[in-house]
């Protein structure tokens, strides 16, 4: 499995291949420096040119075109929440009203998340937020870059 960290001033990439009862491998490590005129505040200036570049790191390197992708952006939300215990849907819905009292003026949002902790009356549940404007961005990227995200 290849991960893929974006950050505003490089890429940073890892491939592991899980070894039968000794966890994972890493098999192969490195990263992308940036110039400093790809990213404003967060946001992509460049997406042509960054689908080019990733196009010919994927190349040089022999990267598997099956990635996971880690990102973060100024208005990314991740947060650690208790609540009371509910359904999916119910649990779905209250995450997106907190989200969108620490993200005003966003009402399309991608959240995901992940539940930690369940006990009798209550759910521990960590939470990643981002306005999907700025995700599709993303996925644009690495789709022109002939990449695919899991």
């Amino acid at each position: 499995m290849l991960g893929v960290d974006l950050g505003s001033y490089a890429l940073k990439y890892a491939l592991s291949e899980h070894k039968k009862g000794a966890g994972f491998e890493c098999r192969k490590a490195g990263f992308l420096a940036f110039s400093k005129d790809v990213f404003s505040g967060g946001d992509i200036k460049d997406t042509a040119f960054l689908a080019s570049e990733l196009r010919e790191l994927w190349r040089r390197q022999h990267l598997p075109r099956e990635t996971v992708l880690a990102l973060y952006h100024p208005r990314m939300v991740i947060q650690r929440v208790s609540l009371p215990r509910m359904s999916g849907e119910e649990l779905r819905n209250a995450l997106y009203w907190e989200v969108r009292s620490l993200v005003p003026g966003e009402e399309d949002l991608q959240i995901g998340w992940h539940v930690l902790r369940e006990e009798a009356e209550k759910v521990e549940v960590l939470y990643a937020a981002l306005p999907s404007a700025v995700l599709e961005v993303y996925l644009e990227i690495f789709r022109k870059a002939g990449i695919r995200l899991e």
